[in-house]
């Protein structure tokens, strides 16, 4: 399983722009599943998931990714 480069957002505009390529992405088909996690303005830490219904084993492949994302985070020294 592969993902993509762990990067930095610099302000609002690239976190849009971060988004629309992901709704680019899930319009074109290329994106089965996300799951999501956020941190608002206050601190307050949000999630959120969802899947295509076909797609074989959902959980195990949002666990896998949420994990993957872990790992680059902690690798990282997040």
């Amino acid at each position: 399983m592969s993902g993509p480069t762990l990067r930095k957002i610099e302000g609002r505009a690239d976190l849009l722009a971060h988004l629309d390529e992901l709704a680019a992405n899930v319009r074109e088909g290329k994106i089965d599943a996300l799951a999501i996690a956020s941190v608002e303005d206050d601190g307050t830490i949000g999630h959120g998931w969802s899947y295509m219904d076909d797609i074989e084993q959902p959980w195990a492949l949002l666990v896998a990714a949420v994990v993957s994302l872990q790992h680059h985070l902690l690798e990282n020294g997040i």
